[in-house]
């Protein structure tokens, strides 16, 4: 499949949300009271979390947002210029 095409654009869309998604789960269970680490599986590896990791997955969160952007952007250009906006859930 072509790097360009649609098909593989809206793949990389949909596998970049669900990575979101998780990163997004894994720092809201941490930021609650009482919860000092979470089990991240991000659909690639698995992998265990601590509070300490906070920044570490915010700033891979923030990564993964321009990711999406960027992709959304591209997916725009290949049907004519159509424009998607894309906002954090938080």
């Amino acid at each position: 499949m072509a790097c360009s095409s649609t098909e593989y654009i809206e793949a990389r869309i949909e596998r970049t949300e669900e990575m979101i998604e998780a990163l997004e789960n894994a720092i809201e269970q941490l930021s609650i009271q009482g919860i000092h680490s979470y089990d991240l599986d991000t659909g690639q590896n698995r992998s265990r979390v601590t509070r300490q990791d906070l920044p570490r997955l915010n700033q891979m969160l923030d990564t993964l947002d321009s990711r999406l952007s960027r992709l959304c952007k591209q997916l725009a250009n290949l049907n004519g210029g159509l424009s998607i906006q894309v906002a954090p859930s938080w």
